[in-house]
């Protein structure tokens, strides 16, 4: 009984997780065509990458190739060692 009580808390615990990151990633996505420059969707690029990296690590490692395009193509040394550490 107890066991099964455990289980069911960890279960909501996790539910509640996934569903926090997935209204972090929609909010990301909306702000990603209103951002007013480079480094601020360079930004967003990076928290869509960390937020998805574990739960769909393609779709990541795309937000993070976005992104180092965005870097590379404005010259910021410093947003590269976010996209290095990837």
């Amino acid at each position: 009984m107890r066991i099964k009580i455990v289980f069911a808390v960890l279960f909501l615990i996790l539910a509640q997780k996934a569903q926090n990151q997935t209204t972090t990633v929609d909010s990301l996505l909306r702000e990603l065509p209103k951002a007013a420059s480079d480094t601020v969707r360079a930004r967003i690029y990076i928290r869509l990458h960390d937020n998805l990296r574990f739960s769909n690590p393609e779709k990541a490692l795309s937000y993070a190739g976005e992104g180092l395009k965005i870097v590379h193509k404005m010259k910021w040394d410093k947003g590269l060692p976010f996209f290095i550490m990837i």
